[in-house]
């Protein structure tokens, strides 16, 4: 029958309703899924045919657009059929606009294997991942419980820190090489006796050298070091460290309770200021200041000195209540960049800046005024020379440089 129909060139059984400008035809007696195809024509006899988009069963297609006919009701109709090499050029010519976005191609080049998952990385190109066992389980929870339970997580986001210590899982690591990953047979409160290294999940940790300290979180590493946000007894939140081989690397970030904050690294910023309150007005204003900036580490030193038959050594260190040898050990390209005298009118000369002493002559042999003095330099310590990437390896800051990818 259907080769009939075909030889026929349209079909026109039974009755069909559609109303004005939607893409939804209802069919009455009709059987579309079996004779009528994507691309087929509806409406040819009212000459306004539309392409079909889809065939959905035997009493309803869906239009590619609105129909823009009158409403009509259980009316008369014809799906005048698109002959096959036309149907089957169109379907060429999808495929290669879906070709020609580079999509397909992409997936094509990569060679599938068990446990990877493609993904892409750029447009038109990708890459696949290996597909943990722990990460199809994710994937397969039912909803957001079952995902947190999944993590060792409480059912709820709102679960405070204490929940969280109460139900997670502890690692015990008392041998050499740290324990590493998720022990259930080890709960929250086990003692701890070495380092510890764990991965994601939230832990509750108690060393016994630090009997009652809250790990929170593995936030990240920096090759064999591992860091853990950490909430001490005293309620002060820092950053700490573990090697694999069990060495304690301090606390390169702590913040206090009382608002301190220790940064054992290099600290970039778009501004900066510092607020206090207004000390004329402490309750009601507060006074801020911004930040000095340079495209240096310089140094800023500054005193007074009496002079003592127009001459003066001033001895920068004991000036800066700093121990003898710092200021020579600490600077480079020292200089002195202001001399003031605050007595009188005599000019004043500064000599070279050596061992962290430089002397100050006036031209007036028996002066006796007070001068004040101020010296800039630039920080030349091992950490800028070998840790500090934004120094050069001479120890120079490098004021520009490229963004990263």
């Amino acid at each position: 029958m259907a080769g009939d129909l075909y030889e026929q060139g349209y079909y026109e059984t039974g009755t069909a309703s559609i109303t004005q400008g939607q893409t939804v035809v209802t069919g009455q007696g009709t059987a579309w899924s079996q004779i009528v195809r994507p691309a087929d024509d509806f409406g040819k006899h009212v000459g306004m045919p539309i392409p079909i988009a889809s065939v959905d069963s035997d009493t309803q297609i869906t239009l590619a657009y609105p129909w823009p006919g009158p409403t009509q009701a259980a009316a008369p109709y014809r799906v005048t059929f698109t002959p096959y090499h036309v149907a089957y050029r169109q379907a060429l010519q999808e495929i290669g606009r879906l070709l020609s976005s580079g999509n397909v191609l992409a997936l094509a080049g990569l060679v599938g294997g068990a446990d990877t998952l493609p993904f892409f990385d750029g447009t038109g190109t990708m890459d696949q991942t290996g597909l943990s066992a722990f990460m199809r389980t994710l994937m397969d929870a039912a909803d957001a419980a079952a995902g947190r339970s999944t993590l060792g997580l409480g059912s709820s986001a709102t679960q405070d820190v204490s929940a969280f210590a109460t139900a997670a899982q502890g690692i015990k690591a008392d041998n050499a090489q740290p324990a590493l990953g998720y022990t259930p047979a080890n709960k929250a409160g086990d003692t701890f006796t070495g380092p510890v290294a764990i991965n994601h999940e939230l832990q509750t940790l108690r060393p016994a050298a630090q009997s009652g300290d809250t790990f929170l979180h593995k936030i990240g590493w920096l090759g064999s070091e591992h860091f853990w946000w950490v909430f001490n007894s005293s309620a002060e939140m820092q950053l700490h460290g573990y090697s694999w081989q069990g060495n304690f690397l301090g606390t390169p970030l702590s913040i206090t309770r009382g608002g301190d904050v220790t940064v054992g690294g290099t600290l970039a910023k778009g501004s900066g200021t510092f607020l206090i309150d207004h000390p004329l007005d402490p309750a009601n204003r507060d006074l801020a200041h911004g930040f000095v900036e340079a495209p240096r580490y310089d140094l800023i030193y500054r005193g007074t000195v009496t002079l003592v038959d127009g001459r003066a050594t001033v001895d920068i260190d004991a000036a800066s209540n700093m121990s003898p040898g710092t200021f020579e050990a600490l600077t480079t390209n020292a200089v002195v960049t202001a001399l003031q005298n605050q007595s009188g009118f005599a000019r004043l000369l500064p000599g070279a800046i050596a061992g962290g002493s430089f002397e100050i002559i006036c031209e007036d042999g028996t002066c006796t005024d007070t001068v004040s003095w101020v010296v800039i330099a630039e920080r030349n310590d091992p950490f800028v020379k070998h840790m500090d990437d934004n120094c050069d390896p001479a120890g120079r800051f490098i004021p520009e440089r490229e963004k990263p990818e």
